[in-house]
């Protein structure tokens, strides 16, 4: 089997200890989530244990080569009265020793002993594949939470800045400089941005909730360091994903296996229309048996043949229904092949559709920047207004809001495509915690190496933690000092706006801060409940425990039919859900390219009017 090495591992351990310790860690590197996934979540620790389950199994399977021995012994007070002689009354002693050794079932032991191996293996692929999906989780979880912490950094810059700008305004009216009505234009901003702060603080609540429950522990500090899988690792044409999937997919060596487990029944429905042959051993000890007064030893070897001739048509049933299951098998593998090769397309086509919505929001941020800086230089010269440097600035923060997201979602499309062909563990061996620790490496990042996007994040990444970002955020959402503001005479329209404000009418307003009048709040949100996820084994498992499994038996092939159908309907919804989000990218960037074209035209004739002015 072809195996992936892993060679770039970009990974700055906080500590190497806490791998070692229980999941009570509060800051960890990507690495390190994984770690603590793949250590405590039941959905793993319940795959592992039906490995366990599957080799007892099998156990039980080889059991059916094996001889059996049985002790008998019988003791008790007899009493006999026959005609013709006195009667008697004896205690009774009667005990034997028997060794029974199969030595020809038709086949049947040798076939129960295959299934149950490949459905030990099955259990194996299970365990992997629970174990990926949990790493892709974790790194997805882990992914939303790093996005959310440096969008809450941004936000609050933003709220920060149309602050700044308010009270500027605040003075200009006060100064008599300016209109009742531009300082309400530049409130409205101001409460946007504030709104979006919240909005965004309550998303990361909800991810830290999903984070809690993959990865079972809360980080408190701010999240660094992730894995970082270059374009040399990642399969470089579709035809190369294909090879890949077709050796390691989770879903097709499953489907492969119960293939092979149904022609293995197949074979083992066989021996109903053959003799059994085995040998039997057997000594025996009587005292006192039958009236008889004393002891009798007896010893004998016999080879004994059992032969069915007649039972009602039972065994050619049975031998076609495994036929039926041979080929109902081989279908679910042809229908396997076709979801994954599917699914895999989507996933190759969203990566190409992530990297050039990447290339496009460089772009637009590129123009966004430019636009703010030419509203802040307007500005200065009085010929701008407020609400075109607040909107500039707005447009600037969601192009920095774009560019983040779109380079997390173009990592998240490697790791997706990598758990899809089955080698995501490859990359995060994060299994066996000597390893982890061995193939840990810090790595110091040198900011002239790394393109503008990494520049970026590491830039924010770097900035403090935030403990809470509803209550106890590492930053400030006023960045400025609050200057003295002059007595204003009220107006009509500030004994209007008092009323309403005393009447619990207006909830918040940038106005009340400014003056040092506290608003009515809403209440702070209740905390997100975490469920744990229902422990359930889904590992398919069989071999035949002892006699009486007939039902067992009958049942096992359907089992797996139906367990294979469940795994590949999840993935089919999944793929669904991943056309849906495809489809959403591409109406995106197209959106992206109209508005970059409005921007880029608009750009062009203020600088066309700049050049007229100056002349």
């Amino acid at each position: 089997m072809k195996k992936i090495v892993n060679k770039h591992w970009v990974v700055v351990p906080l500590f190497c200890v806490g791998f070692l310790a229980p999941p009570t860690l509060s800051a960890h590197s990507l690495a390190q989530a994984v770690q603590l996934a793949l250590t405590h979540n039941p959905e793993v620790l319940s795959a592992q244990q039906g490995i366990g389950i599957a080799e007892e199994q099998l156990g039980q399977a080889r059991a059916g080569w094996r001889p059996t021995i049985d002790l008998t012994m019988d003791m008790g007070r007899e009493y006999k009265n026959k005609d013709a002689t006195d009667p008697t009354a004896m205690t009774k002693n009667i005990s034997s020793l028997t060794l029974n050794q199969p030595l020809y079932d038709g086949g049947a032991t040798s076939a129960s002993v295959e299934r149950s191996d490949l459905m030990q293996h099955v259990s194996v692929i299970h365990f992997d594949e629970v174990r990926t999906a949990t790493a892709l989780k974790a790194i997805e979880a882990w992914h939303e939470l790093f996005r959310l912490q440096r969008v809450i950094k941004l936000t609050e810059a933003n709220v920060g800045e149309h602050r700044q700008l308010f009270i500027q305004i605040k003075q200009k009216v006060d100064a008599g400089g300016a209109g009742r009505a531009e300082l309400v234009a530049a409130e409205t901003p101001w409460l946007l941005a504030q709104s979006a702060l919240i909005e965004a603080r309550g998303d990361y609540q909800d991810a830290l909730a999903k984070y809690t429950k993959v990865v079972g522990v809360e980080p408190v500090e701010i999240l660094v360091s992730g894995l970082n899988i270059n374009g040399e690792q990642m399969p470089q044409a579709l035809t190369e994903a294909v090879e890949r999937l077709l050796q390691d997919n989770f879903i097709l060596r499953t489907a492969e296996a119960n293939l092979m487990a149904a022609r293995a029944d197949h074979r083992g429905a066989r021996a109903g229309l053959l003799p059994t042959l085995g040998f039997e051993l057997k000594g025996g000890r009587k005292q006192n048996d039958g009236g008889v007064e004393g002891v009798d030893l007896d010893t004998t070897a016999l080879i004994k043949l059992n032969y069915n001739l007649y039972n009602g048509g039972a065994d050619e049933s049975r031998r076609r229904e495994t036929a039926r299951a041979v080929i109902d098998s081989q279908e679910q593998l042809s229908l396997a092949h076709r979801n994954m090769l599917e699914q895999l397309t989507q996933y190759w086509n969203g990566l190409e559709v992530s990297r050039q919505l990447l290339n496009t929001s460089h772009q637009q941020y590129k123009i966004a920047q430019e636009n703010h800086l030419s509203a802040q230089e307007q500005f200065k010269l009085g010929e701008g207004d407020v609400m075109a440097i607040m909107a500039a600035s707005d447009a600037e923060l969601v192009a920095k809001k774009a560019v983040l997201g779109d380079e997390i979602d173009l990592h998240l499309g490697r790791y997706q495509l990598l758990s899809h062909m089955g080698q995501l563990l490859n990359y995060v061996q994060a299994a066996d915690v000597m390893v982890v620790m061995g193939q840990l490496q810090a790595v110091e990042v040198a900011e002239g190496k790394m393109g503008w996007v990494d520049q970026l994040v590491a830039g924010i990444g770097g900035e403090p933690l935030l403990n809470d970002p509803v209550r106890n955020s590492s930053a400030e959402v006023v960045m400025v000092e609050q200057p003295a503001v002059q007595t204003v005479v009220t107006t009509q329209w500030d004994g209007a706006y008092s009323q309403m404000r005393d009447a619990g009418w207006v909830v918040f307003n940038a106005m009340d801060e400014i003056d040092g009048v506290s608003g009515v709040r809403a209440p702070a949100p209740a905390q997100p409940v975490v469920e744990q996820p229902a422990v359930s084994n889904m590992v398919m498992v069989g071999g035949d425990s002892a006699e009486g499994s007939a039902a067992f038996r009958h049942n096992r092939a359907e089992r797996r039919r139906v367990e294979l159908q469940k795994r590949l309907g999840r993935y089919s919804r999944e793929s669904s859900r991943y056309q849906r989000r495809l489809e959403q990218q591409r109406r995106r960037l197209g959106s992206k390219k109209h508005k970059m074209e409005v921007a880029s035209a608009r750009i062009n004739r203020n600088i066309a009017l700049r050049n007229l002015m100056a002349r």
